[in-house]
């Protein structure tokens, strides 16, 4: 899939990260699925929720639009500067058999 032109584009793409990412609470490894659910100054994400646990981590920086490869669309961006979807939405819509509803 190309990368989008437009930065608000990314906001419903299924993406690959290029590169770990470590937060306070967890270290998230390369080639992790996330969706982006807002992009303003670099990417928002948030993780595939566990199989196990249902938790799904989110990005606590902004990461690059370079350290992402796009994989598929989950949702339709939004209009632009209207308000994204919830994390709750986003994760329910992209991968909706390991949702809790």
């Amino acid at each position: 899939m190309d990368k989008p032109r437009r930065k608000w584009d990314w906001i419903g793409l299924v993406v690959r990260t290029k590169v770990s990412m470590m937060n306070g609470e967890v270290w998230i490894p390369d080639g992790t699925e996330m969706v982006v659910i807002y992009q303003q100054g670099g990417a928002d994400l948030v993780a595939k929720p566990c199989a196990h646990c249902g938790i799904a981590k989110r990005s606590i920086r902004k990461v690059p639009l370079d350290e992402l490869e796009p994989i598929r669309r989950a949702f339709p961006a939004p209009p632009f500067r209207s308000v994204p979807p919830s994390i709750s939405e986003a994760i329910r819509v992209t991968w909706p058999e390991v949702s809790n509803g």
